[in-house]
């Protein structure tokens, strides 16, 4: 592949997800924001693209020793309990981008809102590894950008 990837590339290890255009968060993890676009069976056994783009979840990682966005993020998922709030669903963007900035993707969700909370497993065994919170989140549409 050498002389084949172009210079500047965008890394996997610098992102971050800015909540609702407020608040950015800096996880350790994000995974599974995926865009799927409905098909349709027909006779002939083979398939056609239709109707709305699918809905998905994706899971945010953040450490529990960050406690401001610790914080907001419980408090975001606490406005999906019971009655949901109107300020539930917010949009969020997801952007990586390359060493030197100039490079990036983007990912541009609707309608996002939490619902799990996940904490860490607690091990006697375990030699001090960092706690990590998990967060799983839902979205109605996502752009890539």
């Amino acid at each position: 592949m050498k002389g084949r990837i172009k210079a500047d590339p965008i890394n996997v290890n610098n992102f971050s997800l800015k909540i609702d255009g407020v608040f950015e968060v800096f996880p350790v993890e994000v995974t599974g924001i995926e865009k799927e676009n409905p098909k349709i069976d027909l006779p002939d056994f083979t398939t056609a693209p239709g109707g709305r783009t699918k809905s998905g979840e994706f899971v945010v990682k953040i450490p529990a020793h960050h406690k401001l966005e610790v914080v907001y993020m419980n408090a975001w998922a606490k406005m999906a309990e019971g009655k949901q709030l109107p300020t539930a669903k917010v949009p969020c963007v997801y952007k990586m981008k390359s060493g030197t900035e100039n490079n990036s993707l983007t990912a541009a969700l609707e309608g996002v809102w939490c619902s799990k909370t996940k904490l860490p497993d607690g091990e006697m065994k375990n030699e001090g590894e960092m706690a990590i919170l998990e967060y799983t989140c839902y979205f109605d549409n996502v752009e890539f950008i």
